[in-house]
């Protein structure tokens, strides 16, 4: 039998479950996003690859190494022009190669190979890369000359161009380009689109000196080029070595890629992000000559150090198939047809191996089934708490009483999020900086519940399960009001509608077990101690009677089981897209965007503040919440600190 001092002991640590409960699925969610995030497909020879005229990862990647090697002088990595000469050399030198492969299409150059060397460069190293209006026309030779444009002819005139640079900071698109076009060499048939490879340089001055040059000599029209593939590079010592489709200028090119990617890693918030950071690629260009087509980047591909780890043959093979899927869809496809809908497009992934094309369709159906969603929520509300009252006077009654609370804990736990992710500027890429947001968010929610908690006079006991649902169904009605936004052409929106909706679906049953396993709920006086006039101290039994108390023990053991079971689903899904974009775009930041990483909090605010009900149920003090948070705070803070030490002496 334990003591009633030993039951008062334990009593802290039964209060800080729903906290507790938060954290750990938090943290499962978080290991098994980045384990789906990592998985790489195998990589293929190039006889695996000949039979389904596939992508070859292990080919790919040794011709990314050339390109590698071919970038250092003296020991070291050089983005000298002597570099980018060298990596031309080395480009001319594969595609004379593929030239006298045995196929039935043959590549056609039609650019000649051009002496670098002897080029009168002006003002050599310096020139080629000051970011200047006029580096283009005073480097106007060397840019000319070092432009290279290869063709697979096909069936008919139109054509999808294939476009990367090939400066010393950025040769993983060309060693895809150069496999892709083996593979289409080697096919059984020729295309019925053709396919320009365009391996241009000058990118890295910030004015796409080789894009421009490309328009500039109207070879689009030429070409009859219909459609574009661009590939950038990205952020060398990213968390997420992957290819990302970052930008569409129309939704049906988005759909496409995420049908036939094998892996289709995809978010429309990284391709703004660049954009905002100035990181220009060839697709701003294309785009302004009325091209339609895709960005793709790379993110954690461009460190060029012979001792690198972020390139594999794995992870060149889940670059390649992608591209190469996508870019033979594009060569199978009617060109001549334009896309009918025309603007950049919206899209995300799940984990990097599910699509979501949010064209305007779709998202007005999702708000307006959100909207279904909190209407429900209301409704359940109002025939379980407030059965004689009409519906419109519980839904301004519910945003009256509880909607400045909503607020409060979208605020404090986004400010609380940033707050916690300060310290690890530092280290923007470590694995920790998504559990500090998280331990961030959910400190600044919890400062709200117990405010709240405050304010409703509720100290030792939990709360009365009308305020509790009162809580839970005005951050459903707020939260769907917030979800109008969606509608907007913008990233990152998708966050709000689905945790709505996802948190409207499981508050519907949970309002009504609620109302079914705690009766009082349905009389609210009850809860008031002394409520009736005609009570008497002489009418109090002293006996054992349970009258008046929230729960049994064999009711709060089902209200734990179920809460938690609810809670988990709730984490697993509305949590779970909120952190895989937190993912994406920390890959995206990149180690000098500081304040995106200092952002990036924000985007896991639209699902853990609703967990606010939830910590309103115990109070945070008496559970000791806050020195709980701060102490798992400080051990994160100390092993990532530990773990970036560690990696950084390793380099």
């Amino acid at each position: 039998m334990i003591t009633t001092k030993r039951a008062h002991q334990l009593r802290p640590v039964g209060l800080l479950l729903p906290w507790l409960t938060v954290l750990v699925i938090a943290c499962a969610v978080q290991w098994t996003n980045f384990t789906w995030r990592t998985q790489m497909p195998p990589a293929m020879s190039i006889a695996d690859a000949a039979e389904g005229h596939g992508f070859a990862g292990e080919n790919a990647f040794a011709t990314y190494r050339d390109l590698a090697n071919a970038t250092f002088a003296n020991g070291t990595v050089s983005s000298s022009p002597a570099s980018t000469m060298r990596i031309y050399d080395v480009i001319h030198t594969k595609l004379q190669d593929l030239q006298t492969l045995n196929s039935s299409t043959k590549l056609v150059p039609l650019t000649a190979w051009q002496d670098l060397v002897n080029l009168t460069l002006h003002n050599a190293i310096d020139a080629v890369h000051t970011p200047t209006s006029g580096t283009c026309d005073v480097n106007a030779t060397v840019f000319n000359a070092s432009q290279i444009v290869v063709r697979v002819p096909g069936m008919f005139a139109s054509s999808v161009l294939l476009s990367t640079h090939f400066e010393a900071g950025s040769v993983v698109g060309v060693a895809v380009a150069l496999d892709i076009l083996r593979g289409l060499l080697m096919a059984d048939k020729r295309p019925r689109n053709s396919l320009l490879v365009f391996f241009n340089t000058g990118a890295v001055t910030g004015d796409l000196c080789g894009s421009q040059w490309f328009v500039q000599r109207n070879l689009h029209t030429l070409y009859h080029v219909e459609t574009f593939v661009s590939l950038r590079g990205g952020a060398a010592g990213s968390v997420d070595p992957r290819a990302f489709l970052l930008r569409a200028t129309d939704d049906d090119l988005a759909r496409q890629y995420s049908h036939v990617a094998p892996l289709p890693a995809m978010n429309s918030i990284g391709g703004s992000l660049l954009h905002a950071v100035g990181a220009r690629s060839g697709f701003a260009t294309y785009q302004a000559a009325r091209l339609e087509g895709v960005d793709i980047g790379f993110f954690n591909t461009d460190s060029l150090d012979a001792s690198d780890s972020d390139m594999t043959p794995a992870t060149m093979q889940h670059v390649g198939a992608n591209v190469l899927a996508f870019a033979r869809s594009l060569l199978e496809t009617d060109l001549p047809v334009r896309f009918p809908t025309p603007g950049d497009a919206l899209f995300f992934d799940l984990a990097g191996h599910i699509g979501f094309p949010l064209t305007a369709d779709t998202r007005w159906t999702m708000l307006l089934l959100t909207l279904v969603a909190a209407m429900g929520v209301l409704l359940v509300h109002a025939a379980c708490f407030e059965d004689h009252v009409p519906v419109p006077d519980v839904a301004r009654a519910v945003v009256a009483q509880a909607g400045s609370t909503t607020a409060a804990a979208i605020a404090l736990a986004g400010v609380g999020g940033v707050l916690a992710t300060l310290p690890f500027l530092a280290m923007p890429l470590s694995w920790a900086v998504a559990p500090a947001a998280v331990l961030g968010n959910v400190a600044g929610a919890t400062v709200v519940a117990e405010l709240w908690r405050a304010r409703h006079h509720v100290h030792d006991a939990p709360p009365p399960p009308h305020l509790v649902a009162q809580l839970a169904t005005t951050g459903a009605c707020v939260n769907a009001v917030l979800s109008f936004a969606f509608v907007l052409n913008a990233p990152a929106l998708y966050l709000v509608p689905i945790t709505t909706l996802t948190y409207c679906v499981l508050a519907m049953p949970a309002l009504y077990g609620i109302a079914v396993t705690f009766p009082a709920a349905l009389s609210p006086d009850e809860w008031i101690p002394l409520r009736s006039p005609t009570l008497s101290y002489d009418t109090i039994s002293l006996g054992s009677s349970t009258a008046g108390r929230p729960a049994t023990s064999s009711k709060t053991t089902r209200v734990v089981l179920v809460g938690g079971l609810v809670v988990a689903i709730y984490m697993v899904i509305a949590f779970h897209f909120g952190l895989d974009l937190f993912q994406t775009v920390q890959a995206a930041a990149e180690n000098d965007h500081w304040v995106i990483t200092a952002l990036l909090p924000l985007l896991l605010t639209p699902s853990l503040h609703l967990l606010m009900p939830l910590f309103a149920f115990c109070d945070p003090r008496e559970a000791k919440v806050y020195s709980t948070l701060l102490l798992a705070y400080a051990i994160l803070f100390v092993a990532a600190f530990v773990s970036h030490s560690g990696a950084n002496n390793a380099t």
